[in-house]
């Protein structure tokens, strides 16, 4: 099991790239230009290129000696990050939408001169009768210019690129984690056992420090050591049978097993390393597991070696990280036709769901999640018409979509935590699954597998409430929570905001409901978009669903205005989901004005990211020219009111 470890840290900066850690920021400057295409610099004695200065000067000392070559100097300083407004006034700048500045000041934040995308978002929630304009395309339809947006987390995560969307949770997380540590400085931030929780990429920090000390294998039980090597060897041995049954099915047969790979991958550190790594850097994005009672050594195989991959992908550069990529297909086989998944597809739907079906559909999902990011196009196409489909069948015949709590009430005495880690888990796996059929679905250009009217269960708790530790802890944090009234589910808010009138039924909402539960229903929004859009939208559809967004995002300003800095310091996809609102509003409209210019406007499905990609680069910074021209719209009518005024009097 995973020993925690103190000593010193040494990163502080991390690349963005492939989250390797450096002591200063220089050094990662210079590290940062090997990610680069680019050859800058070169020998004017043999013409070979060099990416950096440094190398180039080392190179022509050997080459041509006694010459005096000089470099062309690099800009100094680093890029403009901060707002306009601390710009201005040289003031430190925390770079969030908007700014904790302009956010005390009571100002509008912008990032223009950055020519990010930043739409004005709603000032009420209440009823709007009059239809956004045309000109209005991409913006946030409202008089505000209040929270500024801009789209670049979205870029990055569908960057078609190998494995783009892991660089970019990667990335997320390292700017999250860094804005955490500046806004909360503390004497043990650099403890090693925190780097080791928090995710960070310790062994990235040099080869002399994994030499001197292993602290993920060190202080290990040796039965626990030995229990967790059988784990392993079981997942080389399982992995061998799956290629042997592949092989046998092609009629071209297929490479051998590398058992002297799987085997240098698949050991006991580098389990603890990638589950540690998981639960780090990426539970936040997709929170299906408890990590308090989880347990590598009890915990199903399937469940093991999908938490193995995904956190090596968080773990790259190490070596080991890089060679397990040539597992992953044989993982999302190995757990696809695994019996206890073939079991869930044949049951009868009134089957009570045992340990086993919930641990075997987390392994699909989060192997899925895996291969989505992997950008190949016979990789993205399985995923779409098999693994997929059958992954919300399944889920769908456990019924975990409609999965709902006994109301938390302050006395707690009676309640049976076990019970409630085990029913929210089951309810996290149906959320997760329709969140992630509406990742598939908008990836792809395709129609989503889950309907919103099938998501009638709750929404999930709260993360403290989920991550208790104990009995004792889970009965405190339900104790404090305050008495709020049931909760609607995700169908029938999404319902609620697409209604003509919903002023009174929104008035009690939005002291109860948080950013999570936001999440899930622009996501919601999102899955009826790519339905109508398939359908080519009707103008009376395209208008109910911008106008539930507009009411979605005033919605999202009173949790950001209520909850403050907690809001800045979300984690995951949830600090995102304004950009979530604006891919969503930016369907609608650019379907509004029959644009089929973009691939990804043609309704047939896609097998590559890219579409989406580019679609999302093209209208960015759309937003800018159509609202100069419904600015002109304005400034004409107002001209002709004045003229016809002046007539009448």
């Amino acid at each position: 099991m995973p020993i925690q470890s103190t000593g010193p840290l040494i990163g502080k900066h991390y690349c963005s790239i492939c989250n390797k850690g450096y002591s200063t920021n220089s050094h990662l400057r210079r590290h940062e230009l090997n990610h680069t295409n680019k050859s800058k610099f070169t020998c004017v004695s043999c013409n070979r290129c060099f990416l950096r200065v440094d190398l180039a000067r080392r190179h022509t000392k050997n080459c041509a000696p006694g010459q005096e070559i000089t470099f062309p100097k690099s800009k100094p300083g680093k890029s403009p990050r901060a707002c306009d407004r601390c710009s201005r006034y040289k003031q430190s700048c925390d770079t969030n939408m908007p700014c904790a500045r302009c956010r005390s000041c009571g100002i509008t934040c912008t990032y223009q001169r950055l020519g990010m995308y930043s739409p004005p978002s709603p000032s009420n929630i209440g009823d709007s009768h009059s239809s956004p304009a045309v000109g209005d395309a991409f913006t946030g339809g409202s008089k505000s210019d209040a929270g500024k947006i801009h789209v670049q987390y979205l870029l990055n995560y569908t960057d078609p690129c190998t494995f783009g969307t892991f660089a970019a949770v990667a990335a997320d997380h390292s700017a999250h984690l860094s804005a955490e540590i500046l806004a909360y400085p503390s004497p043990d931030v650099c403890e090693l056992n925190d780097a080791v929780v928090s995710g960070m990429s310790f062994w990235d920090q040099g080869d002399g420090l994994l030499n001197t000390i292993d602290v993920f294998s060190a202080g290990i039980e040796p039965h626990e050591e030995y229990a967790l090597q059988y784990r392993m060897s079981e997942i080389v041995s399982q992995l061998s049978n799956i290629q042997s049954s592949v092989s046998r099915d092609r009629v071209h047969g297929s490479e051998c097993f590398n058992v002297q790979l799987a085997e240098s991958v698949f050991t006991v550190t580098n389990l603890n390393r990638f589950v540690w790594a998981y639960f780090g850097r990426c539970d936040g994005y997709i929170p299906i597991i408890h990590r308090p009672t989880f347990d590598c050594e009890h915990a199903s195989l399937p469940l093991v070696l999908a938490l193995f991959l995904f956190g090596s992908l968080l773990s790259a550069p190490y070596d080991p990280a890089i060679s397990a990529r040539s597992f992953f297909d044989l993982a999302e086989e190995y757990i696809f036709t695994h019996p206890t998944f073939i079991k869930l597809l044949e049951r009868d739907q009134g089957n009570k769901v045992s340990v086993e079906d919930i641990e075997i559909l987390q392994a699909a999902l989060i192997i899925l999640v895996v291969q989505i990011g992997n950008n190949d196009a016979i990789t993205q196409r399985r995923i779409r018409l098999k693994r997929h489909p059958c992954l919300v069948a399944a889920v769908r015949l456990s019924k975990l979509f409609g999965t709902s709590h006994q109301p938390l009430v302050h006395d707690v005495s009676k309640t049976n935590w076990l019970d409630f880690v085990s029913i929210e888990t089951q309810h996290r796996i149906g959320i997760s699954t329709f969140l992630m059929d509406c990742q598939v679905a908008t990836f792809f250009n395709c129609n989503p597998q889950v309907a919103i009217s099938e998501m009638v269960g709750d929404f999930p708790c709260r993360e403290e409430v989920f991550e208790a530790k104990t009995t004792s802890d889970f009965k405190q944090l339900v104790s404090a929570m305050p008495i709020c009234p049931p909760s609607q589910s995700p169908s029938a808010f999404v319902s609620l905001l697409l209604q003509k009138s919903v002023r009174d039924s929104l008035a009690h909402i939005d002291g109860h409901i948080t950013a999570a539960h936001l999440l899930i229903i622009i996501c919601g929004l999102r899955s009826i978009t790519m339905i109508s859009k398939a359908s080519h939208f009707t103008e009376t559809a395209a208008e109910g669903i911008l106008l539930a967004t507009d009411r979605w995002k005033a919605l999202w300003e009173c949790v950001a205005d209520r909850d403050g800095g907690d809001y800045l310091r979300q984690v995951g996809l949830i600090r995102h989901a304004p950009e979530v609102w604006w891919l969503t509003r930016a369907i609608v409209k650019a379907s509004q004005l029959r644009n089929i210019s973009c691939r990804y406007m043609d309704p047939t499905p896609t097998e590559s990211v890219k579409h989406l990609h580019e679609f999302i680069d093209k209208y960015k910074g759309m937003w800018l020219m159509q609202l100069c021209s419904h600015m002109m719209q304005l400034l004409t009518l107002f001209r002709l009111r004045s003229g016809v005024a002046r007539l009448v009097m």
